[in-house]
């Protein structure tokens, strides 16, 4: 693996990732970009994201069940967040009562799944560094 400068600067550190993996870091780039931001983040995660939008079009094949995997994974992102913004909220507020636990139970099943989409998608394509399967409590 190397490291390189790109054109535009900074170092970037070259690594073996799944598509899980690759297919997540999408999801979460393009909901971050969908939020408000300063002018200069904005164009940092626009260039992170057509970057590794490249690197997924040259890398993965066009199919179905990965752009289905691909959606629930995005939508399993999105819900993630959200609840991570209420927990805050709550936290904030010093509510730590019973819906602020329903919360933190909800976060971590939605984690379960993200991780499941992942290694979904990782075994789908047969990937060499698949997400492991969760573990037992």
């Amino acid at each position: 693996m190397n490291a390189r400068r790109p054109e535009s600067g900074g170092l970037v550190v070259l690594i073996p990732v799944s598509p899980g993996g690759l297919i997540d870091r999408l999801a979460g780039l393009e909901l971050r970009l969908a939020r408000p931001q300063t002018a200069p983040e904005r164009a940092r995660l626009a260039e992170e994201l057509a970057v590794l939008q490249a690197v997924r079009d040259a890398s993965l094949p066009a199919d179905a069940e990965l752009d289905a995997l691909s959606e629930d994974l995005a939508e399993v992102v999105a819900d993630q967040q959200a609840l991570r913004e209420d927990l805050v909220r709550a936290e904030a507020q010093g509510d730590f009562g019973p819906a602020f636990v329903a919360l933190a139970r909800a976060s971590l099943h939605l984690a379960g799944r993200r991780a499941a989409l992942r290694r979904a998608i990782d075994l789908h394509l047969g990937a060499r560094f698949p997400e492991p399967p969760p573990q037992s409590p």
